[in-house]
């Protein structure tokens, strides 16, 4: 569930909650551009149709999933450093840092994004290889800190960084 910027509570929603919404849906496989990379993202994960809902308020959440939901930990974990990043950080400095650290730029203005796009260094804000390998430094420098054996290090790491893609 996406939900835009809006300056109304917007309640929590997870994996596997069972929510009650009157949206208004777009026609099924009839998207604005069908060759953008959202349209393309949405079709490969099986998505059809989308909607838009008048307020956050109308969203009600009817059931909790179970917290035994692979989906639902990642979630949670994204939405807890989403929530920290909040508290710490206000404005522009948080947006990016949301945006560059979980891949949640849709708060950032559009005209910080189009300054990246114009000045080439949007790839900044993709979670790329880039991120993947300065995670992978800072990981691996911590980790040895610690004195923990090379190959429990990499270990550690492999499954630090898998998760990390589940949570981006």
């Amino acid at each position: 569930l996406f939900v835009s910027k809006t300056e109304s509570k917007i309640p929590e929603i997870l994996p596997g909650d069972e929510i009650l919404v009157s949206a208004q849906l777009t026609e099924k496989g009839r998207y604005s551009n069908p060759y953008s990379r959202v349209e393309r993202t949405l079709m490969i994960k099986g998505i059809h149709r989308t909607g838009k809902v008048k307020s956050p308020l109308l969203i009600k959440v009817l059931k909790r999933g179970s917290c035994w939901n692979i989906k639902r930990l990642p979630s949670k974990i994204k939405l807890y450093i989403y929530q920290r990043i909040n508290q710490s950080l206000k404005g522009e400095e948080g947006n990016f840092l949301k945006g560059a650290l979980i891949g949640e730029r849709n708060e950032i203005d559009e005209i910080v994004i189009e300054n990246f796009q114009r000045t080439g260094i949007y790839h900044i804000l993709a979670i790329s290889g880039l991120h993947i390998g300065i995670i992978s430094l800072v990981l691996l420098k911590f980790l040895k800190l610690l004195r923990i054996p090379e190959r429990k290090v990499y270990l550690i790491l492999i499954a630090i960084l898998i998760f990390y893609v589940f949570l981006v």
